[in-house]
């Protein structure tokens, strides 16, 4: 269409829409016990169905920065390398298979762009209420070497390998293709299987709680 002094050209405000996700909120400590209400390392972990992922840590113990944290497949090949620290978010965007990621540090994705990082949407430091509002619990109470089983809104690519469920450890990690509770000698090997790591070691969570949505 053509623009006059009458009838001038418009221009059309384009929005990006949300990406939907689901997301898991953790509270743990660095050692083998802990009070739910008390903990002093909280990350949200947001897996989005276009495949990136965001983790944002809240309050997190520093003095556990020497653990093992990447991203790792089960043979220990590292997809993504960063280094987990208190009130920092990170955004890990894959490339087509999802073997590897470009890191984005001091961010969040939002709208499908990564932005300045955002508060954590239950609050950096251990929730006041459990559940936190909008959220769904899948854990109260304090566990050593365990792990949870959840249930994404979609399914992500992670190492080339469609994926439709998260497993949830207790030691500070989250699995692929199946969970677990191992909590001597982790590396990039142990446990044998795709992984997110973050400072991982002999540690416990208190709550842990889920929710689908977009943003």
């Amino acid at each position: 269409m053509l623009s006059n002094a009458k009838y001038p050209l418009r221009t059309q405000k384009v929005t990006s829409a949300a990406i939907s996700y689901t997301a898991i909120r953790f509270e743990g400590e660095t050692s083998t016990s802990g009070t739910p209400g008390a903990s002093s390392c909280i990350y949200e972990c947001y897996l989005f169905s276009n495949n990136r992922i965001e983790i944002n840590f809240g309050s997190w113990n520093n003095a556990i920065t020497g653990a093992v944290a990447g991203f790792y497949t089960a043979a220990g090949t590292q997809l993504a390398a960063y280094s987990p620290a208190a009130t920092t978010g990170f955004v890990f965007t894959p490339n087509s298979t999802a073997t590897s990621y470009t890191v984005n540090s001091s961010n969040s994705y939002v709208t499908g762009a990564i932005v300045p990082r955002q508060a954590l949407d239950a609050g950096n430091t251990a929730a006041a209420t459990w559940p936190p509002t909008g959220w769904t619990s899948i854990q109260n109470g304090n566990v050593d070497d365990g792990f949870l089983t959840q249930a994404l809104n979609n399914n992500i690519l992670f190492n080339n390998i469609s994926q439709n469920i998260a497993y949830i450890g207790s030691n500070f990690y989250i699995t692929f293709g199946g969970g677990s509770s191992n909590w001597s000698g982790l590396s990039s090997t142990n446990p044998a299987l795709d992984k997110i790591m973050m400072n991982s070691g002999d540690r416990s969570y208190q709550r842990v709680a889920y929710k689908n949505g977009s943003k």
